[in-house]
């Protein structure tokens, strides 16, 4: 197996996260809207009532934007938690 430098590989498992997050985000948007007609704000107040309830329903463009921000978040943390464990996995 090829050795790659940590902070390369950190750099490359950032750089996915970012591709994940970006082609989820668009997927989640679209089957709402082929599903029930929901805008793309309403997705990610979805996603930010997670953390503020009802008020992020309520809340300005702000609470879309902390939608967002959480979105990327959860998919960066998924993306790196693959990149570290992928080379421990036998099976794999």
């Amino acid at each position: 197996m090829m050795k790659v430098r940590q902070s390369n590989l950190f750099q490359v498992a950032v750089i996915s996260g970012l591709i994940v997050g970006v082609l989820a985000a668009i997927a989640a948007s679209l089957n709402a809207y082929l599903a029930s007609g929901l805008t793309p704000d309403r997705v990610f107040r979805f996603v930010a009532s997670g953390a503020f309830g009802q008020r992020a329903y309520t809340g300005g463009y702000s609470m879309v934007w902390l939608g967002l921000l959480f979105h990327f978040i959860i998919a960066l943390s998924w993306t790196l938690l693959f990149f570290i464990s992928f080379p421990k996995m036998k099976l794999l």
